[in-house]
């Protein structure tokens, strides 16, 4: 994340550290197996609220929502999380007693991370037709001021949502997985949820049959851990009961969405459907995480809920944490430099070897104009060797930080 002011802070704060100068599909996943099994208890809960900001990144006029219907879409998500849809009464008679109430609400952020106030919308021109689909050294440009997108706020602690051209075929969204953004694969930076504009909110832009805003509930699915219903891989059409139905990839890790293995893609389906005829029940084709057009599109379930919180805690404490944003970004507190977080081993171009000294950093790499060059996460102290892709031979700074401690190291790749 970079902008102007948080731009002006950081090369301030390295001044004052008195350095001298010398990173059809309905939906998609960036990953073959974003979600590993995971231990899935009942957790309590207490209903949160997550501050969302919406970077509507536009080419033209057509692209460019209006306030009203970037609203609309937030009040479609607090209906479908909190159980509060009008169609909900339509949910067949085998799912009614396993419909979940998520217990997330989602608010428009009315600050940015550095204390203003602010709308939680970003309108975002850009001369890039299609800039869902661009790519500069390995970053997308959607994501970045600097390649003519729109940066993330502090990902830790807000939601981001891009909508924009995606320009990919035949999908709609993009949900980034918690497991893609603990691994590494995906930076911090590219967090969060991107939205074909013409599959945002109720109204306006909207195009039927998908115009109800239920492709950002799906996503958010995704953001919070959960499958489509038959798992990670689309099984092939018509795939035969006796091939598919016993094979493991086509599963959800959700015990109360029963094996399912058609995805309705388009279609608008009723009464009982079942696609693993055997295997407990019918297929939950109205789970927000299916194909369906939106308007059966209608419902979570109790294990999924499960598997969302237990997601919360593990991958997404931020959101769980009311300080977050106060202690998110370096401007928002007074930071404490120290020189305990981590040690430089070594540097060559593309390359840095680091010893963590304590667990849980974030490390941003800033070259010697301030512009975010990378940036990663490490969540447990030791030794290790991070890959910087397309950066520029030169002097740069190698930002960490712990809440309010802060370490900033001058480094030369």
């Amino acid at each position: 994340m970079i902008n102007a002011q948080l731009t002006t802070k950081l090369l301030l704060l390295l001044l004052l550290f008195s350095f001298t100068i010398n990173a059809q599909g309905w939906c998609f996943s960036l990953t073959t197996n974003p979600s590993p099994e995971v231990e899935v208890t009942a957790v309590p809960v207490t209903a949160i609220t997550i501050p969302v900001v919406v970077h509507n990144v536009y080419y033209n006029d057509a692209q460019r929502l209006t306030e009203t219907q970037i609203q609309s879409q937030i009040a479609v998500l607090n209906e479908d999380f909190r159980s509060a849809n009008a169609d909900l009464d339509q949910v067949i008679n085998w799912y009614q007693n396993k419909v979940a109430d998520m217990e997330i609400n989602f608010v428009l952020a009315d600050q940015d991370p550095l204390g203003n106030p602010h709308s939680g919308i970003i309108f975002s021109p850009t001369s890039i037709d299609g800039i869902g689909n661009d790519f500069t050294n390995g970053r997308r440009n959607l994501c970045y001021d600097d390649l003519g997108g729109s940066s993330a706020w502090c990902t830790d602690c807000y939601l981001n949502i891009w909508v924009a051209d995606l320009d990919f075929s035949g999908v709609a969204g993009v949900g980034i997985f918690p497991t893609e953004i603990a691994s590494g694969e995906v930076p911090r930076a590219e967090d969060g949820v991107y939205i074909q504009y013409d599959r945002f909110g109720r109204g306006g832009t909207a195009t039927a049959p998908y115009d109800l805003g239920r492709t950002c509930t799906h996503e958010i699915g995704h953001y919070l851990n959960l499958l489509h219903p038959w798992g990670n891989v689309s099984p092939p059409p018509n795939c035969n009961p006796s091939i598919c139905c016993p094979d493991p990839v086509y599963d959800d890790l959700v015990d109360d969405t029963e094996k399912q293995t058609w995805t309705y893609a388009g279609l608008c389906p009723s009464g009982f459907q079942d696609s693993c005829p055997g295997n407990g029940g019918p297929d939950n084709y109205q789970n927000f995480m299916g194909f369906v057009e939106d308007a059966c599109a209608i419902m979570f379930t109790q294990g999924q809920k499960d598997r969302v919180w237990d997601a919360l805690q593990t991958y997404r404490p931020g959101l769980l944490n009311p300080d977050c944003i106060e202690q998110c970004v370096v401007g928002t507190k007074t930071p404490q430099q120290v020189d305990n977080l981590f040690k430089l081993i070594y540097s060559l171009h593309g390359e840095l070897t680091l010893e963590a000294l304590a667990p849980d950093l974030d490390w941003t790499l800033y070259n010697a104009l301030g512009q975010e060059v990378s940036s990663w996460r490490s969540e447990l102290a030791g030794g290790f060797t991070q890959q910087i892709s397309g950066v520029v031979s030169g002097v740069h700074f190698l930002v960490v930080q712990k809440g309010i401690l802060l370490q900033v190291r001058k480094v030369v790749l």
